[in-house]
């Protein structure tokens, strides 16, 4: 291992599994299921606003991605890393 740094994942739209709403408000969540497997969670990061979809990484549990994410949400809906990587792609 080079780094061994924590990493979670996410993304604004869904790759795979299923899963129900969360609630309305900030910090709601709900299980992203796949093949009987919790693979991440559906996260409301703005209150009426779509959620994303965050995923444990290297040593990050579930819970833990959940908190990453919301912590790094300031006034947009995508934690402040993922959205400066999407405007350095070129695609924000």
């Amino acid at each position: 291992m080079i780094v061994d740094m924590p990493t979670i994942g996410c993304a604004k739209s869904r790759l795979c599994g299923q899963h129900d709403e969360p609630g309305i408000e900030k910090g709601a969540h709900a299980p992203l299921m796949h093949e009987g497997e919790e693979i991440g969670r559906v996260l409301r990061t703005r209150t009426g606003i779509k959620p994303v979809y965050v995923s444990p990484g290297h040593r990050v549990d579930m819970a833990g991605s959940v908190r990453w994410a919301l912590n790094c949400c300031r006034k947009y809906k995508l934690p402040e890393t993922t959205r400066w990587a999407h405007q350095l792609a070129g695609a924000g």
